[in-house]
């Protein structure tokens, strides 16, 4: 008798599965300590069916990324567009701080320079291409918004997040008491920076 074949659904279930179990594992053990093995054996599953959904380790852990940055992109989306830039600025600086305590942020985070080399060679052009997405998204945001595009531009957004999370975030600052103020007054700067593209309000 021939394998039951999956549906597109089933299908699916396994792939956010192995999603789930290997982003617990990157968490507990670090990213050098990851391997297919642990996150096969954790889903239950057996290792063929993970290269059914990812080629390889490295295209797995850009799934995970890719998923974080959608999530957190729509959050973002979300609060801007439901309240007003005016309205969100405090939640979107509270939000942004708390990034910093999330586990798998945390872990992108720590392990960027390792990522960044694992991801430069068959995904670099994926990379590119995340990165563009998220200044497609910040200008989406933006014009939905309200915001002046000549005034506030997405792509100094996208640097100053970027520089924001890897620079405190990969040097551990935000745990440290009086650095983590730091950090808080950089985010002002970017919320400054992203509210000078609205107009003020009227008198």
């Amino acid at each position: 008798m021939a394998p039951r074949q999956l549906t597109d659904r089933q299908q699916e279930t396994k792939r956010q599965t192995l999603k789930k179990k290997g982003m617990e594992l990157a968490i507990a053990r670090g990213l050098r300590n990851l391997t297919i093995d642990e996150i096969v054996r954790a889903a239950g599953m057996a290792k063929g069916t993970f290269y059914l959904h990812f080629a390889s380790k490295e295209e797995f852990l850009f799934a995970l990324l890719e998923d974080l940055h959608e999530r957190l992109l729509r959050q973002v989306e979300g609060m801007v567009l439901e309240q007003g830039f005016s309205a969100s600025r405090d939640a979107l600086r509270n939000f942004i701080l708390e990034l910093f305590g999330l586990p798998e942020f945390s872990f992108f985070i720590k392990h960027h320079e390792e990522l960044s080399e694992l991801f430069e060679g068959s995904l670099g052009d994926r990379v590119r291409s995340l990165e563009e997405y998220e200044v497609s998204v910040y200008d989406k945001i933006l014009r939905q918004a309200g915001a002046d595009t000549n005034k506030v531009d997405s792509t100094v957004v996208l640097e100053c997040i970027h520089m924001i999370f890897i620079g405190a975030g990969g040097a551990g600052l935000a745990a440290d008491r009086n650095s983590s103020r730091a950090v808080g007054v950089l985010v002002d700067g970017l919320v400054a920076y992203v509210s000078g593209g609205f107009d003020p309000p009227e008198a």
